[in-house]
């Protein structure tokens, strides 16, 4: 059975700390974490140049920019995803602006304009709305820049390190717009496999007794609509088994010792069958048994020999060593006439019960 998930993120706001339409947190964290880091690497580059050509502005502008993703390493430690979304977002934004206006746009910068932008569509880092806001912007401010970018003749000294710098925005930009594809498609996968997970979760959740982990009536409905499919049409044999005295085993040393008997009865029950036979809780204490490739007679056989270690087995609970026995009635398994031989096998359980309890009836 599947193991349960966190239940299904939600962006509830722009600050809040949930984050994008998946599961896994420590997905989100990674992928924030990842899509930082490309950043930081990014402005180190750029400080590294600002130093060499000796340009004051862009040595500060790197230098805050770089304390400004320590201090979004910080806040995505505390779960804020969307906030540390729209934080690199603006920033990129920001420092695309002023690059073009100091140098120009002929070095590339416009590249991190696109990234970004890839980013509000690959990356569901926020709601879809949030994202589209910063698109719009991107596009309202990426003329703006162009225009100040034409008219911007950059500083005398840019032309020693002007090949370099436009080789390393060229190289950033490819390298960012398929970082954000890459990730875009990672959040797509696990998307659609923790989606899966949880679909089978639920259904493992519907069809499972919450208690004994065995499968429930209601999973007895949907199973035996696929029993001709999932059986040998040979001979097969079905069985009521029910606990003896059960309420008196409540009443005396209460539910929680009842619970514990039902625990342990279907954990001896579930080592004595095989993998092809399918035990049910059928209700209360009754279990419904359906024994694949086997005859009544070789099924009495089985549960007689269950019941045996059933009346050797012990349930310790609240201080208490108490013992418990079952009875049981068998029938063949007519696979198109299911609910008779599913009452067949419960008239052989009650004759049982009416001839002292603890017998498997044929």
């Amino acid at each position: 059975m599947a193991v349960s998930l966190k239940k299904f993120l939600k962006p509830l706001s722009l600050f809040s700390g949930a984050g994008a339409d998946f599961e896994s947190d420590i997905s989100v964290y990674l992928i924030m974490g990842t899509a930082l880091v490309f950043a930081f690497l990014v402005h180190s580059g750029l400080l590294i140049f600002s130093l060499l050509m000796g340009f004051f502005p862009l040595k500060v502008f790197n230098s805050i920019s770089l304390a400004f993703y320590c201090v979004c390493f910080f806040q995505l430690r505390k779960k804020r995803y969307v906030f540390t979304g729209v934080a690199l977002s603006l920033e990129v934004l920001f420092y695309t602006c002023f690059s073009v206006y100091w140098l120009g746009f002929r070095n590339y910068d416009l590249f991190y304009l696109l990234i970004v932008l890839v980013m509000q569509i690959a990356i569901p880092y926020a709601a879809a709305a949030v994202r589209v806001v910063l698109g719009v912007l991107i596009g309202f401010v990426a003329p703006l820049i162009i225009v100040s970018g034409m008219y911007s003749p950059g500083p005398r000294f840019l032309n020693t390190f002007d090949f370099p710098l436009t080789c390393f925005n060229i190289v950033v930009g490819f390298s960012g717009i398929t970082v954000a594809l890459v990730i875009g498609n990672v959040i797509n996968k696990i998307v659609e496999v923790s989606q899966q997970l949880r679909m089978e979760t639920l259904e493992a959740h519907a069809y499972t007794d919450s208690l004994t982990g065995l499968y429930n009536r209601r999973y007895a409905e949907q199973y035996f609509g696929l029993l001709s499919k999932t059986i040998n049409r040979g001979a097969n044999a079905v069985a009521m088994l029910d606990i003896d005295d059960f309420k008196q085993i409540n009443d005396t040393y209460g539910h929680a010792a009842g619970d514990k008997v039902l625990i342990d009865l279907a954990a001896l029950m579930l080592a004595e069958f095989r993998k092809t036979d399918t035990v049910i809780r059928w209700g209360g204490e009754e279990f419904l048994l359906i024994l694949n490739s086997v005859n009544p007679a070789q099924a009495k056989v089985i549960l007689d020999k269950l019941r045996q270690k059933i009346n050797g087995h012990t349930v310790e609970t609240g201080g208490f060593h108490l013992s418990f026995r079952v009875t049981a009635g068998i029938a063949p398994l007519d696979i198109d006439h299911i609910e008779e031989s599913i009452a067949r096998c419960d008239e052989n359980l009650y004759r049982g019960k009416r001839n002292g309890k603890d017998q498997i009836v044929l």
